[in-house]
């Protein structure tokens, strides 16, 4: 059993509790019949640190419940591959991106384009911009906290044209203007 978690925030609030050495060896002597730490299985830990817990004022704490961070494993991440090196936008951003812009209407050809470059770009990300305008870049190219920024924009649009399109009704030329998932990647700048 590695009993690091628990020893950690044992030891932590044994000292902001200021207890002496006979204080927390009968704590621990009433709580587990274990006067030492060294005797303590992952369940007395449990009761132990909880208690400690409570007694220094911490709420919700129950029986046997400590509150402990939790343990992350170096190997255990949220995305199955890693991030990229370069920051580009992830695979799973890019697919939410043109899953986003194939559901909105675009008055023009150019409108996704014309869209991210008006408003997913501050100040500070003028170069990226540039490269997104004169390259004509995909979504790849785009740095992830960009293209976190294109994944809000497009999401509060998408539902701005939906509180729109309720209060107007139902438009026929509504799938004549969607473009495919290809377009979207794909379609080259304007310069106006």
């Amino acid at each position: 059993m590695d009993a690091t978690r628990y020893r950690r925030a044992y030891f932590a609030l044994v000292k902001s509790l200021e207890l002496d050495d006979d204080e927390r060896h009968g704590l621990n002597l009433r709580l587990t019949r274990h006067e030492n730490t060294t005797d303590f299985t992952e369940a007395d830990w449990r009761v132990v640190v909880a208690e400690l817990q409570r007694l220094s004022g911490r709420k919700g704490v129950e029986d046997a419940r400590p509150h402990l961070r939790t343990r992350h494993s170096p190997l255990a991440t949220r995305h199955s591959a890693p991030y990229p090196l370069d920051s580009a936008a992830t695979p799973e951003q890019v697919v939410l991106i043109e899953d986003l812009a194939r559901e909105i209407t675009w008055r023009e050809s150019d409108g996704f384009r014309r869209f991210v470059a008006k408003t997913c770009f501050t100040d500070a990300d003028e170069v990226y911009r540039r490269a997104w305008i004169d390259a004509n870049a995909g979504l790849r190219s785009l740095p992830r906290h960009i293209a976190s920024r294109v994944i809000r924009r497009l999401q509060r649009e998408l539902h701005y044209q939906g509180l729109r399109s309720r209060a107007a009704g139902p438009s026929p030329s509504h799938e004549a203007a969607r473009p495919s998932a290809e377009a979207v990647s794909q379609e080259a700048p304007t310069r106006g």
